[in-house]
């Protein structure tokens, strides 16, 4: 039987086309607003969630705050970056 090579590449950067709708289409009839799939992006994990998100709203210079405990990888982007980085530490509720 011949290899399918379609089956070990990787996915698109942004998600199939199919579960990006499916999501879409989830969430417009699960919360109301309508959703294109145009808005959903499908990522390989937390990590590269994180990063997405942080090149999209940090700008270079800027003040970065990071909430503790965390992700090691939440400081990357704003030290490549060159931004201010502010450490915060949340109390835990045990001692509140």
């Amino acid at each position: 039987m011949p290899l399918n090579y379609t089956v070990i590449l990787y996915p698109p950067t942004r998600g199939t086309d199919f579960a990006r709708d499916a999501i879409a289409r989830d969430f417009s009839y699960q919360r109301g607003p309508s959703v294109d799939y145009e808005q959903v992006i499908i990522t390989g994990g937390v990590t590269k969630a994180i990063d997405i998100f942080a090149l999209s709203l940090i700008n270079p210079g800027d003040r970065a705050i990071i909430i503790g405990p965390t992700y090691g990888e939440c400081r990357l982007i704003p030290i490549f970056l060159t931004c201010t980085i502010v450490k915060c530490r949340i109390r835990s509720i045990c001692a509140i």
